[in-house]
C-alpha cells in the first residue's frame, strides 16, 4: 500500500483539508498504477504559498518503479495539483 504524506506548514487549516482531499483523490489512479506488490512505497505532496501563487511538489518513491519527482506553480492549488498529477502519469507510462 502507499503511503500519503502531506507536508504544508505554510498553509491555513482549511486550505491544508482542500490540498489533502484533492490530492487523494487526484492521486488515486496513479497510487493505483504504482502498486508496489504489498511493499513500502510513498507519495509525499508538499505545498507552499508565496504571495498568492502555490507552489505544489510531488515526490513518489517506490520499491519496484523507482523515484519520481515534479513541481508546478499556480494560483490557483487545484490546477497546480492536477499538473503534477498529469505530469507524473505521462513519466511513469
Amino acid at each position: 500500500p502507499m503511503k500519503l504524506i502531506f507536508v504544508a506548514n505554510s498553509l491555513t487549516d482549511p486550505t491544508r483539508e482542500t490540498l489533502e482531499e484533492v490530492s487523494k483523490k487526484t492521486f488515486k489512479k496513479l497510487v493505483r498504477l504504482l502498486d508496489d506488490e504489498g511493499k513500502e512505497a510513498e507519495l509525499r505532496i508538499s505545498a507552499e504559498k508565496e504571495g498568492s501563487e502555490f507552489t505544489v511538489s510531488v515526490d513518489v518513491r517506490t520499491f519496484k518503479n523507482g523515484s519520481y519527482f515534479t513541481k508546478a506553480t499556480d494560483f490557483d492549488l487545484r490546477k497546480a495539483i492536477n499538473e503534477c498529477s498529469s505530469e507524473l502519469k505521462t513519466i511513469i507510462r
